[in-house]
């Protein structure tokens, strides 16, 4: 173990002093922090703010992994100390890699768990989510008496909604809660939200980004269903509802 500590602070030393190294280090963690000025604006689409976040991990990753390069053993194995170390480094770079495919890929599915489908909603979806022309996602029942709905959007999309809201709101009110949930769907907003919060968890600097954008998303979820229903009080009696539980 020292001795893997001594080959990584000598190696570090060997790094810091060539100006290569250093200068496209620092200028991958210039690019990461316009990327995040640029992830404060609003206005960015799913594509572009996907990518944007995509490309903050990556250069952030970018130090670590030319550190790992730059490392060298005369006898590559196990047990080489400069090997153990360079697997340490990497460790920043394979965990962001699994995260965001655990995030994207298998979170989603655990949200099924334990749920049950419904098609009690069904051809209200499917006209609606004609209208924004994505496909329509399924509805899933949360066993809960508590008003809760979200929905999710990985290889397949589904908005859940609980037995307490279902038992407690009003048609008009159900149908704006679907209405909300469905513009978060055709926006892809619960794969972007997931992103973003692999994002926040590797690089805390992020949040000066969510801070900015915590609001947006759920305001053109609302305004979209004002918008659909030509009222804002099935949306707005919706949500009192569901605070009166908080």
């Amino acid at each position: 173990m020292f001795e893997m500590w001594d080959h990584l602070i000598f190696g570090i030393s060997a790094f810091i002093g060539n100006p290569t190294n250093v200068a496209f280090s620092l200028l991958s963690l210039m690019l990461a922090l316009l990327i995040i000025y640029k992830l404060r604006d609003s206005s960015l689409g799913f594509r572009p703010r996907l990518l944007l976040i995509y490309s903050h991990l990556s250069l952030i990753s970018f130090p670590a992994i030319l550190l790992a390069s730059s490392l060298s053993c005369i006898s590559v194995g196990l047990g080489c100390p400069v090997t153990i170390a360079r697997y340490g480094l990497l460790l920043l770079p394979i965990s962001i890699l699994l995260s965001l495919a655990i995030g994207s890929l298998l979170l989603p599915q655990f949200f099924m768990l334990g749920t049950r489908r419904t098609g009690q909603f069904d051809a209200f979806l499917r006209t609606e989510a004609r209208k924004l022309g994505i496909r329509t996602p399924s509805i899933r029942i949360l066993d809960s008496q508590k008003p809760i709905a979200f929905s999710i959007s990985g290889l397949s999309a589904a908005i859940f909604v609980s037995v307490g809201m279902i038992e407690t709101f009003t048609r008009k009110e159900l149908e704006a809660v679907l209405l909300h949930e469905l513009n978060h769907v055709g926006r892809r907003a619960p794969l972007l939200k997931t992103t973003s919060s692999i994002l926040l968890l590797f690089s805390p600097i992020a949040r000066l980004a969510a801070a900015a954008n915590s609001n947006s998303e759920e305001d053109f979820a609302d305004r979209y269903a004002i918008r659909r229903q030509s009222t804002q009080r099935h949306i707005r009696n919706a949500k009192q509802k569901a605070h009166e539980f908080d």
